[in-house]
């Protein structure tokens, strides 16, 4: 959210990419990471063009996230 600009309160869109391991992680967590992130949508999947992208790892698990403002 940071590196792509948005405001505090700004409602997104977040796809991610991760091994079936992290997937089904952040899938029992999806509600939580929603309300938390601001995320009208959370979804598996590539980033949606024009979304900031990053890549981290999480508990050793490769993680590519995608985000984009989300329409009004």
């Amino acid at each position: 959210r940071k590196e792509a600009g948005f405001n505090l309160d700004d409602r997104i869109v977040t796809t991610y990419q991760a091994d079936v391991e992290l997937a089904e992680a952040i899938e029992a967590w999806r509600d939580f990471i929603a309300a938390e992130t601001l995320s009208v949508e959370l979804r598996a999947g590539p980033p949606e063009e024009g979304a900031t992208v990053g890549e981290d790892r999480v508990a050793g698990h490769s993680l590519r996230l995608g985000v984009r403002r989300a329409s009004s």
